[in-house]
Formats: C-alpha cells, sequence, structure tokens
C-alpha cells in the first residue's frame, strides 16, 4: 500500500455546493477545479491549520 501523499488527501477531500436550501451537483472537472483552488487560497491565510473548510455567502 503507497503512503498517502498531500496531494492524495486532497484529491479524496469532498465539495458540496448548496444554494439556498438545494444541493448543486456538479460534473468532476467543475467539482475538483473548485475544491483545489479553495483549499490553494485557504493553504495561504495566516492561522491556516488544515481541516474542514466551511465558507458561507449570504
Amino acid at each position: 500500500m503507497e503512503p498517502k501523499t498531500a496531494q492524495s488527501n486532497q484529491q479524496d477531500r469532498k465539495l458540496k455546493l448548496v444554494i439556498g436550501e438545494k444541493k448543486i451537483t456538479m460534473v468532476p472537472f467543475v467539482h475538483n477545479a473548485l475544491r483545489d483552488m479553495i483549499i490553494a487560497f485557504t493553504k495561504n491565510l495566516s492561522g491556516h491549520e488544515g481541516g474542514k473548510i466551511t465558507i458561507e455567502i449570504e
């Protein structure tokens, strides 16, 4: 069994998009691109320690 790398851990993370009360289904390309961008941006924030990311826009 191969050890998990940072990239494989990132690929294991799931993204859920909910607008209003409706869960939005995304094709894999959009899901992966959005997830990867959010992870990349948040890694550069001071105080970032990893873990679950929650973003709310009202």
